[in-house]
């Protein structure tokens, strides 16, 4: 049963390193654009997988990394959100 639960960490932190790659070849290839809201949610994602799998593997300085990944992913979110809000009422 150990074994079944490290794999899943393992597993997060796949999710997470797909999230992060994927991201990125789409920005890269022109098929997304760094300031999309979907680029912001899958590094969101990724970073919450990734920390997620160092519950297992501990490693302070890659934690602190995706922590300040999640704060800043939650405040381009907020970012958006407010940007969309704002432009709505003015069209109004």
């Amino acid at each position: 049963m150990e074994i079944i639960y490290n794999q899943l960490f393992t597993v997060f932190g796949l999710i997470g390193c797909a999230c992060y790659v994927l991201s990125y070849f789409l920005v890269q290839m022109e098929l997304m654009d760094g300031n999309e809201f979907g680029y912001v949610v899958m590094n969101l994602v990724a970073s919450i997988f990734m920390l997620l799998s160092l519950t297992q593997a501990f490693n302070l300085g890659a934690a602190v990394l995706q922590i300040v990944w999640i704060v800043i992913s939650i405040g381009g979110i907020f970012r958006k959100m407010r940007k969309c809000d704002f432009t709505t009422h003015t069209s109004n």
